[in-house]
């Protein structure tokens, strides 16, 4: 079984951080102290095509040609992971995961995070 891995926005810092749940569990004077105050964001267990992790709170482009794209942001609802994008002023939710058929893992791209990058949501709303 794969641990958990987390990682943790800095708001005042501006910096992120990265976590397993041994880390959280056994934090001592070698490692620094979690902070609660900051941003939580759990990886999904998914890679994107360059094979880079995606956590919640990633912002995501999944291209469908040359012309078509969705982008949106990574949240974790109840059992499942879910990509929400903005469509001309509206939500749409977008389900994904292993068995997806809704989001190609090959055809999706990790494009920033809600923190560092929160303009490139807009990209989306067209």
């Amino acid at each position: 079984m794969k641990e958990n891995e987390y990682r943790a926005w800095d708001e005042l810092n501006k910096t992120m951080s990265y976590w397993t749940m041994n880390d959280l569990c056994a934090w001592g004077e070698d490692k620094e102290k979690p902070n609660p105050f900051d941003k939580w964001m759990q990886y999904t267990g998914l890679k994107d095509k360059n094979g880079v992790e995606i956590y919640e709170g990633d912002i995501i482009r999944q291209h469908f040609g040359k012309e078509s794209e969705i982008v949106g942001n990574v949240i974790f609802s109840g059992f499942q992971y879910m990509c929400t994008q903005v469509v001309a002023g509206k939500d749409k939710t977008n389900y994904f995961g292993y068995n997806s058929e809704d989001i190609e893992l090959d055809r999706l791209e990790v494009i920033g995070n809600i923190y560092k990058n929160p303009g490139l949501l807009k990209l989306g709303d067209k």
